[in-house]
């Protein structure tokens, strides 16, 4: 006669083998309920695995979704992407709203491994993407601070990066970010962070432009890109440089209307490389930013070997600075 079999839990976890990831599916544009953009963002929570929501509606081209919340904090890896949208060719479909949510951000991500595609996000009081405490985070194709057919309708600041490691905003697809009340990036590290916190990529965005490149009539917001406290940065790339314009221009001239400001204790090794800095993606139209770069200020400490442009010879490395009321 043959023992009786036993399966111990270990075995039991081996046999059906580690969790796999989901795809959930918005189909409906309401504010709740099944098939709810807040719906699936609570499905993709409670599911282990970096889960994929992708959204799919019938009708027509542009989608608008009107929040009278915030959104559940992002607390578990995932792909939030509107580039399924049926005619979707780069520019977003789908429009989040948060006029009506009182307090809040459009999403806030304490998740690693997530990424968000091809959305319109404007009108929220506080970021459009806040990241916090995050790491191997991607934002692409989005337009924050501009709605589907390019008018201006600002959040209470653009992206917010917190104390993370290795978010890329615009490496898969360029964003256009802007008009926002505050800064339309902001990479800030915690103080004292040892070793700081860093090694983001902004590369490939208009910021503080319309989505062509080109002005704003009323300006593009307060300030481009500000790194507080934040190291190893880099703010264009080889061949992928960004157009940081039009910051201060319904604002008084000043530091906080900068197209690049770097301060704060612990921002150090920061290259900033291939921008248009000032002027249009041509480097011909002037679109002016109160001040162009500003590294340091008011006695506020900031680290060594920030660098702007890499090698002048090499017009992939250098950036053009021009057009601004200050250097």
């Amino acid at each position: 006669m043959n023992a009786p079999r036993t399966v111990t839990a270990l075995g039991l976890l081996l046999f059906l083998g580690p969790a796999s990831a989901a795809t959930f599916t918005v189909n409906s544009t309401a504010d709740s309920g099944s098939g709810t953009l807040r719906e699936v963002i609570n499905q993709a929570n409670a599911s282990a695995g970096v889960d994929t929501i992708e959204f799919q509606f019938a009708g027509s081209a542009p989608w608008q979704i009107f929040l009278s919340s915030a959104l559940p904090t992002i607390t578990e890896g995932v792909s939030i992407d509107a580039s399924t949208v049926p005619g979707y060719a780069g520019d977003p479909l789908v429009q989040l709203s948060g006029n009506s949510i009182g307090s809040g951000h459009g999403f806030h991500i304490t998740a690693s491994n997530t990424s968000i595609k091809g959305l319109s996000l404007i009108n929220f009081p506080g970021d459009a993407i806040h990241i916090e405490n995050a790491a191997e985070s991607f934002v692409d194709e989005c337009w924050i601070g501009v709605t589907t057919t390019g008018q201006r309708a600002g959040n209470g600041a653009g992206i917010h990066v917190l104390e993370s490691n290795a978010v890329y905003i615009g490496s898969d697809g360029r964003n256009v970010i802007t008009g926002n009340l505050g800064h339309n990036i902001e990479l800030e590290g915690g103080l004292g962070s040892s070793p700081p916190v860093g090694g983001h990529v902004i590369e490939n965005n208009y910021i503080g432009t319309r989505p062509d490149g080109s002005a704003f009539s009323i300006g593009g917001g307060s300030s481009g890109v500000v790194v507080n406290g934040s190291a190893e940065n880099s703010i264009g790339t080889e061949g992928r440089g960004n157009v940081i314009s039009g910051h201060g221009t319904d604002h008084a001239v000043s530091s906080a209307t900068a197209g690049i400001r770097i301060i704060g204790e612990g921002s150090v090794d920061n290259v900033i490389v291939d921008n248009m800095i000032g002027v249009g993606p041509g480097g011909m139209q002037a679109n002016g930013n109160g001040v162009g770069v500003i590294i340091g200020l008011g006695g506020i400490a900031v680290q060594s070997n920030n660098i702007v442009g890499l090698d002048g010879t090499n017009p992939d490395t250098r950036n053009v600075i021009s057009g601004n009321a200050l250097a």
